[in-house]
Order: C-alpha cells, then structure tokens, then sequence
C-alpha cells in the first residue's frame, strides 16, 4: 500500500466528527492474494482479483441524529480514496457484471445495498 493511501485513511480518520458521534467507526485493510488470484478475472462476481490489499470503511452512530453527519463523512472518504481504484476492464467484465445485476434484482431489487462498489440492479 502506497503512502499516498496510507495518509488520506489517517487524514480521514483524524477527521471523524467526534468519538460520540460515531463510536463504531473503524477501517479495515486486508491484504489479498494468495489462491483467488490466481483465477481469471472473470471466472466469478469477484473482479479485484490482482489487487494487493482491500480497504473497508465501517461507519456507525449510536444516535440516529448524527447518521447524516456519518455518511457525510463515510461518502468523503470514499471520494477521498477513489483516485486508488483498481480499474476494471469493463469489456472483460461485462459478463461477470449481468451476473451480478441477476442476483442483485433478485436479492436487492430496491438498491439497499448500495455503498462501496454498487452494482446497480438495471
């Protein structure tokens, strides 16, 4: 993980609106690798199988109150760290996408789940 990245996670979290605010707040970076990636790309719904490392940022509040405050701050850090992507080959992955837009009509026809990497059910 680049120090470029490492800074903007750190800048963001000194910059959570306040411990009471949003006290189940928390950001975890897995490393990946390993026998998945050794798959092609389009073998499976999963298409980061090249990347190093996977960053998930929990957000959560304890009144809700302050939940537009915490998704403020969730979507500015998503923002934030966007310029770090993986990129996608969309041609390659057109396949494995309508895979996924199936189960998400089926599952998640309302969208609920539509945070990190979104795949829109149309």
């Amino acid at each position: 993980m680049s120090n470029e990245v490492i800074d903007v996670l750190i800048g963001r979290y000194n910059a959570l609106p306040s411990v009471e605010k949003m006290s189940g707040s928390a950001c975890y970076v897995l490393t990946t690798g390993g026998a998945y990636s050794e798959l092609p790309e389009n073998s499976s719904p999963f298409l980061y199988r090249a990347a190093r490392f996977c960053i998930a940022n929990v957000c959560s509040t304890p009144n809700a109150d302050f939940q537009r405050e915490a998704v403020a701050w969730l979507d500015e850090t998503i923002k934030c760290l966007s310029p770090f992507k993986m990129k996608v080959d969309t041609e390659m992955s057109e396949e494995v996408m309508e895979r996924l837009r199936k189960v998400k009509r089926q599952y998640d026809p309302e969208n609920f789940f539509k945070y990190n990497i979104n795949i829109s059910p149309e």
